[in-house]
């Protein structure tokens, strides 16, 4: 609880530490404004203007927004800028434009964007250039979202998210980067924010040796549990079987130290750099080239209790001598109506004494608003039960009202004294379930028990099939060496909160070993190959490249679909003229329409979740089927949404001339397709309703599909 308790007011007084802003707010927010102004002019051209500010000790941030163009078309939902300028660093470090919207409907899009990847990154990279060069100089692309395209309308703006890392001695330093958003549909930049700061940097020389790094992670080492899925209903009736698993626990926050080699887990809490000192300068007092409403803004700050006065103001209130320093600071509004708060918290901490206080006050008044105080000093009332009663209470209980679950059961956490409703302390007692010796990943029983000696609470998770043998499994030796040789650990600069001297604390950077980035930090425990938390094996998605389509007919819709990444029909050969079954032809729309089909049953989900099918079709459909061309109409005519009125008999035409030949529960969906100008006939008119359709046929029917509008 200490160290918890540490790393929460570190993260706190990092969050925001403050010390007074010394020159008047009027001026710096002109400031802030004109710097703005300088990348984006186009804020002339809005009607209202907000500000707020956030003061750090070496921070004076200035976030700014903008609303109400006065381009803005009628009956539109206004469109906003915001601009957030630290002023101490000259650096734009947000941006977000949000453009005006019709309010009445929505609009159309076709499913692939104007623009593509490569756009979208010039766009990025230049906008970067100009905003901070210096520090895009020193980055790297770490990673890109892709906007995920499927078939079909839209209604929704598709997006490219770039995300780059800061490199120092050619080792990633995560906590420092940027993340930019481009809109696909318009090529422009949408979000923009830069995390920088001024760091000494450990040279990488005199680390630990390959061999001791190994030592070091064999002793945290990959434990061997159980894993089973916590589905909230069983899937397809079948029970959620567990699986063996080695798994590495802290995965994503384990790191080593690169000199010493002890082991740490990465600080949760945020991580905002300290950045130097750095004097603010006056600003130029002209008013000129400014618009009425940031004018107006800038006369209403000046008139505001100063950042001197609300902290003198506070302190009074809270009887706070000079010794406990403000920590945070925030000016912002509140409502429509432009109300303003001035909110402050104090803090310290020496030793194990400790005092935090928080003040909110009318920025415009003075008045206080809100107020809270704590300090170490302050003593609950002492347990009256001990830990090993409330131990034996949680057994007896346990004994009769939850005698099967007390196979083997460990109390894996040492409990703290905890809050209760009625008294001020209880005991929450944690159970770890262990079978065959190995512990059961999420079963696990608890109980509260408070200081009347009565429960308070109690829970259980638990699964009551049987479970696997471990015979044959890898030793954790073995799994560790595999780990180290298929994924390894690596060199990155990380923060870390530290405790300081007559500070609360303070950041330094640090050289650490750190394992792969991974989307789960699961293995099969006899195979050792990484699985996701269903025990399946995770496999890089790649593309297919098929042998057999240069120069067939729909070679140029195959290949759309497949750089989309909505084709994925195995193996090296596509066999385009070849017939499709039913259970492809599920496949195939479900890859194009965002799901993953890799069984019968799952094609049979998707063709229920999608309303292709009810769930007596589903189960009853015979996935080998050839497909005909009239039951291809059927299914996309429901896939569409237009299922129901596809069933309505006697009503319909098409002009095929052999119309009269489609069954009569399907001439609604030929009907339909057509008029979507998804199917065709063939050049004699005729349209071919019991004719098997071919996987080249339904594949370009997919692509039509793409600019459906």
């Amino acid at each position: 609880m200490k160290r918890i308790f540490t790393l929460v007011l570190a993260a706190l007084v990092l969050l925001a530490s403050v010390s007074p802003v010394s020159a008047r707010t009027d001026i710096r927010l002109t400031e802030a404004i004109r710097l703005a102004k300088q990348f984006f002019p186009e804020t002339d051209n809005f009607r209202t203007f907000r500000s707020r500010l956030e003061a750090g000790e070496d921070r004076v941030v200035f976030h700014l927004h903008w609303s109400r163009a006065t381009t803005d078309p009628a009956r539109h939902n206004p469109s906003n800028i915001w601009v957030s300028v630290d002023l101490n660093r000259q650096l734009i470090v947000s941006y977000r434009h949000e453009p005006a919207t019709p309010r009445t409907q929505s609009a159309s899009l076709t499913a692939i964007p104007q623009f593509g990847r490569e756009h979208a990154e010039r766009v990025a990279t230049d906008f970067v250039r100009r905003l901070a060069p210096a520090q895009f100089a020193g980055m790297r692309l770490s990673n890109v979202e892709e906007p995920a395209i499927i078939i079909g309308r839209r209604f929704w703006p598709h997006f490219y998210v770039f995300s780059y890392v800061r490199f120092v001695n050619n080792i990633a330093f995560p906590s420092n980067g940027l993340r930019i958003t481009v809109n696909a549909d318009t090529g422009t930049v949408q979000e923009y924010s830069l995390s920088w700061g001024d760091y000494t940097f450990p040279a990488p020389q005199n680390l630990i040796s390959q061999a001791e790094l190994t030592r070091v992670f064999n002793e945290v080492g990959l434990k061997l549990v159980y894993q089973r899925v916590q589905w909230w209903r069983p899937m397809q009736n079948k029970e959620n079987e567990p699986f063996l698993a080695y798994i590495l626990e802290d995965g994503s926050v384990l790191q080593i130290d690169a000199f010493t080699g002890k082991v740490t887990r990465s600080s949760w809490g945020p991580q905002l750099p300290p950045g130097i000192d750095f004097a603010a300068s006056e600003a130029d007092k002209a008013r000129a080239g400014l618009t009425e409403a940031e004018l107006k803004e800038i006369d209403f700050v000046a008139g505001l209790v100063t950042a001197e006065r609300a902290e003198a103001i506070a302190r009074e209130i809270a009887a706070l001598p000079a010794t406990v320093p403000l920590v945070a600071s925030q000016l912002y509004g509140r409502g429509e109506n432009g109300d303003r708060i001035w909110q402050l918290q104090f803090g310290t901490r020496h030793d194990h004494d400790m005092v935090w206080v928080g003040v909110t006050l009318d920025a415009v008044t003075g008045k206080l608003l809100t107020f809270y105080y704590t300090d170490s000093n302050y003593q609950p009332v002492a347990p009256r039960l001990e830990l090993e009663e409330a131990q034996q209470i949680a057994q007896a209980f346990l004994a009769r009202w939850a005698g099967d679950k007390l196979g083997d059961i460990r109390l894996v956490e040492e409990p703290a004294a905890t809050p209760t409703d009625e008294l001020p302390q209880g005991y929450l007692l944690w159970y770890q379930r262990f079978e065959n010796n190995i512990p059961v990943q999420g079963d696990r029983v608890h109980v509260h028990v408070r200081h009347d000696r009565r429960v308070g609470t109690f829970g259980f998770n638990w699964y009551e099939g049987k479970f696997p043998s471990p015979a044959g499994a890898l030793t954790p030796a073995q799994m560790n060496a595999q780990f180290l040789s298929e994924q390894g650990l690596h060199l990155q600069y990380v923060l870390e909160f530290v405790e300081v001297k007559d500070r609360s604390a303070a950041t330094v950077v640090r050289l650490v070993y750190r394992p792969k980035a991974l989307s789960s930090y699961n293995f099969n425990a006899f195979t050792g190959k990484n699985v996701d938390h269903t025990g399946k094996e995770i496999v890089p998605v790649v593309k297919p490249v098929y042998r057999d389509i240069t120069g067939h007919w729909a070679e140029r819709d195959i290949r759309q679909l497949v750089d989309l990444g909505l084709l994925r029909l195995a193996g090296p050969e596509l066999r385009p003229d070849a017939v499709i079954t039913v259970g492809e032809f599920l496949q195939v729309l479900s890859d194009a329409s965002g799901f993953s089909v890799d069984a019968a049953a799952e094609a049979r989900s998707f063709a229920t979740l999608s309303g292709m099918m009810n769930e007596d079709e589903a189960e009853a459909a015979d996935l080998n089927r050839p497909l005909t061309r009239e039951l291809m109409a059927f299914y996309l005519a429901r896939h569409q949404g237009h299922g129901q009125t596809a069933a309505l008999q006697g009503i319909w035409s098409a002009p095929f001339r052999d119309f009269a030949a489609i069954a009569a529960e399907y001439q609604g969906s030929v009907a339909i397709v057509h008029a979507l100008k998804l199917m065709r006939g063939d050049t004699n008119g005729n349209f071919l309703p019991r004719e098997q359709a071919t996987r080249a046929q339904a594949i370009v029917i997919i692509a039509r599909m793409l600019h459906m509008q």
